[in-house]
């Protein structure tokens, strides 16, 4: 039963984070592009698929690849020990992002 939780807490948490990445990466490509291409007479949905997605991925490949890494660690951590209580705790604690090697990861 450990393992089922275990799996939809880390599950949850890193879909939020991945929602995260995809968002900050569409925002983070400039309005003027999304303009640009409305004044052409492109739709929207075309205006996505053709201009914004494939600029947001550039900026958001890297942001994939580290939560991958993170969530890798975790999964691999969690399912070795068959025991996720160390892990409930970072994940109520919204499991940070940083560089900075907790104790768990260290055991």
């Amino acid at each position: 039963m450990i393992f089922v939780a275990g799996t939809i807490a880390l599950s949850l948490n890193a879909g939020a984070y991945i929602a995260e990445i995809v968002r900050g990466g569409i925002q983070a490509v400039p309005a003027g592009q999304m303009e640009a291409s409305r004044s052409l007479g492109i739709s929207y949905s075309k205006t996505m698929r053709k201009i914004i997605l494939p600029q947001a991925t550039k900026i958001m490949l890297p942001n994939f690849v580290n939560q991958f890494v993170i969530a890798f660690e975790r999964y691999n951590n969690c399912f070795r020990h068959w025991s996720c209580r160390t892990f409930s705790k970072q994940v109520k604690s919204s499991l940070l992002v940083t560089t900075k090697v907790s104790k768990c990861m260290l055991s």
